[in-house]
């Protein structure tokens, strides 16, 4: 019994406390950082950059996301665009074109996740990306 122990104990330990650890860090809250707001020219909703940190394992991603005036950075979920890396260390621009459309500056390189040309369902607001024009 020693002897196993001896072998298979501590191996077995270190394995536990491993998946232990991993499965707290990846347990951890999201936190959503704001990094850059845009106010609608109706002054409805707003383009928000900001960058979403969930623990050590994950890293840091950039994201865009359309939300109403009176909503906070911390009501705001996945967004609808999304690339890794912090948003000071990336070079986009955000602009409203009208009340209801959104253009996102940036040379896309296909690493990028994003909405296809709209987000929203009753009141939809269409995404042109530079890569569309």
């Amino acid at each position: 019994m020693k002897v196993f122990l001896a072998v298979f104990g501590l191996p077995l330990f270190a394995f536990l406390v491993i998946v232990i650890t991993i499965a707290y860090f990846i347990g951890q809250d999201c936190e959503n950082y704001l990094y850059s707001q845009v106010l609608s020219p109706d002054g409805q909703h707003k383009a928000v950059v900001y960058q979403r940190y969930c623990g050590i394992l994950v890293g840091p991603a950039t994201r865009v996301a359309i939300i109403d005036t009176d909503e906070a950075i911390e009501d705001v979920g996945e967004g609808f665009f999304m690339v890794d890396g912090s948003p000071s260390e990336l070079e986009f621009e955000v602009r409203w074109i009208a009340d209801n459309e959104l253009f996102i500056n940036r040379d896309l390189d296909g690493t990028e996740q994003r909405a296809p040309d709209s987000v929203g369902v009753f009141s939809p607001i269409t995404v042109t990306y530079k890569d569309s024009l």
